[in-house]
Order: structure tokens, then sequence, then C-alpha cells
């Protein structure tokens, strides 16, 4: 938990995307953090720039035949395969279903042995990050928890804040826990 005097931090440290990436979805035992089509739809277009680049090449190492070009392309070829699979990688990462088990009490992250108890959940927090790219800026909202030892874990992190204040609220009360909203960089205790 942040104590007065402490910088307000995030988990992600500024991979919040401008888009809706994820939701809640509750059912009668379980709430699931699971990835929106957006999500799906994002590494599509990845893949298919990246694709789209390899055939362009390719075609033009048939339309002149060179030996140079057949070679530039078969060295494009294995570039755009890791490429796709280190896109496809991280992306699928980022779209783990997350779940809230009432059942078992416990929150599964989806990453193998990191389960969190859901009574050790102290505080849910929405946590509004600045982010800064070449082409815009936008806020990214991590929403993530403190349990009572001080781990943090992250539940999902989008810009789009009135769907996560409204999935914060109706996951703090299926948890019966508070939350609270705050600004990356200030000082806990100021706001």
């Amino acid at each position: 938990m942040f104590t007065n005097g402490d910088e307000i931090s995030t988990v992600d440290n500024g991979f919040g995307v401008s888009y809706r990436n994820a939701r809640l979805v509750f059912e009668d035992k379980q709430v699931k953090v699971v990835p929106t089509m957006r999500a799906y739809v994002f590494e599509s277009v990845f893949q298919f720039m990246i694709w789209f680049a390899y055939v362009f090449a390719f075609g033009e190492a048939l339309l002149y035949q060179t030996p140079e070009l057949f070679e530039a392309a078969i060295y494009f070829f294995f570039f755009c395969f890791i490429f796709s699979f280190l896109v496809h990688y991280f992306l699928v990462k980022s779209r783990v279903v997350k779940v809230f088990n009432s059942i078992t009490g416990l929150f599964d992250t989806g990453i193998k042995n990191e389960k969190f108890r859901l009574t050790d959940i102290e505080i849910l927090l929405l946590i509004g990050e600045p982010i800064h790219s070449s082409d815009k800026s936008y806020t990214s909202y991590e929403m993530s928890f403190f349990t009572q030892s001080g781990e943090r874990a992250v539940i999902m992190n989008h810009s789009e804040r009135d769907s996560l204040i409204i999935e914060i609220r109706a996951l703090a009360e299926y948890l019966n826990k508070p939350w609270q909203e705050l600004e990356w960089g200030h000082i806990y205790g100021d706001e």
C-alpha cells in the first residue's frame, strides 16, 4: 500500500494501450478479465502489415529476378517470421484470462503459480498515467490491487476511464473491498 509521501507509480510502467483491450465479465461465482475483440484485431493488423511487406518484397524479387534479391527475400522472410512470432508472443501474454474466483477464494493471474487470495486484497487502485508517443498523447489507466503484504498485481490497463470506473466499482462491490483513483507521479497523501 502506498503510504503518505510515496510517489504514486504503476506496475506496468507506461505499457497501457490507447484502446480498451480487456473487460470484466461477471458470472455467478467468478469475475473474469477477458480480452476484447479489439485486442485480437490489434494483433491481426500487425500481422497483416508484416506479411504484406514480405509479399511486396518477394514480388519485387520475382519482378527483377536477380540472385541478390532472392537471397534478400529469404533473409527478409526469416526476419518477418521472427518479428511475427515476437508480436504474437507479447500480445498473447497481454490477452491472458484472469479470474477472481469466489469458490476457490483466489485471483488467478493466468501466469503459472501466480495466484492471490481474495481475502489478502487490501484495496483496488485505478492509477492514471500520461503516455506520450510521437503521434499522440493519452492517459492510460491501470486497474490493480495491493495485498495486505504489500504485493501488487495488475488487473487490466487501458485508456477508457469511464468503463474502468464502472468496472472497478462493480469489482469493489463484488470483493467487498475499497477502491481509490490516483494519478501517476503525484505524492500519496497530497491528493
